[in-house]
């Protein structure tokens, strides 16, 4: 095996499945069936140059297979010096509670002023002289306004196993979220303390830059919602994800007409009174918060968990609409 930019390089010594090929090699030994099936089918692999998303076809020896490594180039990794909030870190990963407001890694519009040039700008080495397979990587996401708990990989190889354990859905996630509750309308969250949420989502055919629920195609989206406390105007909710789906969350409380207070690329919150409507405004973002984050540490095998409560705007916006 061979490292190349963000690739994983692995040459075929017998003929046999693509999945099966690339279980035999030592640095994925460690990884399920499962996991490596997801990401040829998430379009990460290669073979002769060519991406391929069936696990089943067969390989040749001699062919050669190109894993690639969620990971940014050098490049776009300009250090930034930002204060973290750091609940752990080693040699391997990093568990950040993000801020609002901040992205996690460079994108259109936003190159250097994120989340993964933050932990670059925190490293003893500079972006310029890591050697190779040393650069930090996104594991999963958070929205840019949503706050809470994140795990970030400073290797592939740390990233390539916690990115089984959510493929695998082992990855213990709890979410907050203050949702529109009205006292008229027959809302779930009225009727019910618990529920599932269970669709097919994808990109919405009206607007590019939204999530949707779809009648057809899509990927299938779970979301385990209770209520912890209801309000006049919003229930306070705990969420657990089983799927880790593109604004999930936020597109399936409102797809159950209770969108999250302050989300306005969703909700309509014209029903609120006033004062509540203008502190939604004020609050300015999604009242979402990833506040506990569980794994398996994929070097040492200790069992991680880590919780945050949301940050005091965030409790200020609930107890006001507490007080209504």
């Amino acid at each position: 095996m061979s490292r190349t930019s963000n690739f994983t390089r692995i040459e075929v010594t017998e003929e046999s499945r693509l999945d099966h090929a690339i279980l035999r090699d030592g640095d994925f030994k460690a990884m399920s069936r499962s996991a490596i099936q997801h990401l040829i089918e998430s379009g990460c692999v290669k073979l002769q140059g060519k991406v391929v998303t069936r696990s089943g076809m067969k390989v040749r020896k001699g062919q050669v297979i190109e894993l690639r490594l969620e990971a940014p180039d050098k490049e776009s990794l300009e250090r930034y010096d930002l204060a973290l909030e750091t609940l752990y870190e080693d040699e391997f990963l990093i568990v950040i509670n993000k801020p609002a407001g901040l992205s996690m890694h460079p994108g259109a519009g936003i190159r250097s002023k994120t989340l993964l040039n933050a932990i670059a700008g925190r490293l003893a080495v500079a972006p310029e002289n890591w050697p190779a397979g040393a650069r930090p990587g996104v594991v999963h996401r958070l929205d840019m306004d949503t706050t809470g708990l994140i795990v970030v990989a400073k290797d592939p190889v740390t990233h390539r196993h916690l990115s089984a354990q959510f493929a695998e859905r082992t990855v213990e996630r709890q979410y907050v979220a203050l949702a529109l509750c009205t006292p008229r309308g027959n809302r779930v969250l009225r009727q019910e303390q618990r529920g599932t949420i269970e669709t097919k989502m994808g990109r919405d055919p009206r607007s590019r830059i939204k999530m949707a629920v779809l009648k057809e195609g899509g990927r299938t989206a779970v979301t385990h919602w209770e209520v912890i406390e209801r309000m006049h105007y919003a229930c306070y909710l705990l969420l657990k994800l089983e799927t880790g789906r593109t604004h999930q969350i936020r597109v399936h409380l409102n797809h159950i007409h209770s969108p999250i207070i302050g989300d306005k690329v969703y909700g309509d919150f014209s029903l609120l009174p006033s004062n509540l409507r203008l502190a939604a405004d004020k609050f300015a973002r999604q009242a979402l918060h990833a506040r506990t984050l569980g794994f398996v540490h994929p070097s040492s095998g200790r069992s991680l968990q880590f919780e945050r409560e949301p940050p005091k705007d965030f409790l200020e916006l609930v107890e006001l609409f507490r007080q209504n």
